[in-house]
């Protein structure tokens, strides 16, 4: 009645840490239960087809002129598509080379073993501005329910967590999927141009 809500119960609190701590490793747990290849390669042919689609309608647009028109075209064109996960999740090796620096013991609490994962997360963070930008990173986790335009990457990115029903399913007639993640598709592509 005073609009607090009620406090989550302390399994689901403990449920989001790997996720939000490991992201990649809870991604491909979540990847292989709940994603396939034939899916992505659905998803990706739908943002192919509706990146095309705005880019007739830039073309046909009459507000624009023809070099501002073709800047947005070469624009649209260049996105980079993250769909699903990062390739590194099908590959368990890979995965623990990523993480083989934070050493998880089983005597750490639970406040021990988050101080590690700020720690490791920090050097990680450092690390990467030692490195040529990398527009292809894929750096959210797999099992995210939402989808994400980065302006400094140019790029759009559907973790698997989206491509599930009620929005995506290659079960689903492409109509159904057109409705439902084609206009989330279609959102993600207009951030690029707009600054909201």
């Amino acid at each position: 009645m005073t609009g607090q809500q009620q406090r989550s119960p302390r399994w689901k609190d403990c449920a989001q840490v790997p996720s939000s701590v490991l992201p990649l490793a809870a991604g491909a747990i979540y990847v292989q239960a709940h994603f396939n290849s034939d899916d992505k390669r659905e998803a990706l042919e739908m943002i192919e087809k509706l990146r095309e689609s705005f880019s007739d309608l830039v073309v046909q647009s009459d507000w624009m002129d023809e070099a501002t028109k073709s800047i947005a075209v070469e624009k649209a064109n260049s996105m980079i598509n993250n769909i699903g996960y990062p390739e590194i999740t099908s590959d368990i090796k890979k995965l623990d080379e990523k993480y083989n620096e934070l050493i998880i013991l089983p005597e750490d609490t639970y406040y021990s073993l988050m101080k590690k994962a700020e720690v490791w997360i920090q050097k990680k963070e450092f690390r990467k501005l030692l490195k040529p930008f990398d527009r292809h990173e894929f750096d959210v986790s797999p099992a995210v329910v939402n989808a994400f335009y980065s302006p400094e990457k140019n790029a759009i990115t559907f973790p698997a967590g989206i491509l599930q029903p009620p929005f995506f399913s290659g079960s689903f007639p492409k109509a159904v999927n057109y409705g439902g993640i084609g206009a989330v598709i279609g959102h993600e592509i207009t951030h690029g141009f707009d600054d909201q």
